[in-house]
């Protein structure tokens, strides 16, 4: 204790250990560390979360694409399937050639049948001449 009447009472010094702002500094540095990184480690978590996500879903669509492709006849060139009607016909009668092809953007057919006269008739029943390119026709 200072006995000099002419002293003033702040001239003492004080330590800085005994400052509170420090103590408190310290600790609010402490929590905004450990709040930035639970909040950087949950971002981190999410990021990967969503990135796998999106990969199962990118691998579940291709697939679903690759069985609809498959149940649509697949992405070889084929005929899937090939009928005539009535099964026999006599001489001068007609009958009917039917298929199903996967793939194709257009189907000729070559009739090389010794003996056979054949006439190939649109839709309604017209004949069609041998040169004419094929058509696709909807019902």
């Amino acid at each position: 204790m200072n006995l000099d009447p002419q002293a003033t009472p702040n001239s003492e010094k004080k330590s800085i250990l005994k400052n509170p702002l420090v103590y408190s500094s310290i600790v609010l540095l402490v929590v905004a560390g450990y709040v930035s990184y639970v909040l950087l480690s949950r971002y981190e978590s999410n990021r990967q979360y969503v990135e796998r996500n999106t990969e199962k879903q990118a691998e579940q669509r291709r697939e679903d694409d690759r069985r609809a492709v498959e149940q649509l006849g697949g992405s070889d060139l084929a005929i899937r399937s090939m009928y005539v009607a009535p099964a026999a016909i006599k001489r001068g009668e007609s009958a009917q050639l039917c298929y199903d092809v996967a793939n194709a953007k257009t189907v000729t057919l070559h009739l090389f049948s010794r003996g056979t006269s054949s006439t190939l008739v649109d839709a309604q029943g017209r004949p069609v001449p041998a040169n004419t390119p094929p058509a696709a026709i909807s019902r």
